[in-house]
């Protein structure tokens, strides 16, 4: 699994694929995924979660590393 969150978006490098399906096993609603058309597909995540997306295994991140991550997803996809 390659998820990250900078504690506010939650994003895969791997897919869009990947990054649903975690966000439903943890339970987050799909009507916060955004970005998709932008090349960008993230989830915004509502502070409260953060606690429980870290135990749930996502890696902290700060945005550079978010920026890098969907970079190597835009290059997967292209």
């Amino acid at each position: 699994m390659a998820i990250f969150t900078d504690g506010v978006h939650l994003i895969s490098d791997r897919s869009e694929a990947e990054l649903h399906n975690f966000a439903q096993r943890v339970g987050l609603p799909r009507h916060k995924f955004h970005g998709a058309k932008k090349g960008h597909p993230h989830y915004d995540l509502p502070r409260k979660w953060f606690p429980g997306i870290l135990q749930a295994g996502v890696s902290p991140a700060d945005r550079r590393d978010l920026v890098r991550a969907l970079r190597r997803l835009n290059e997967r996809m292209s």
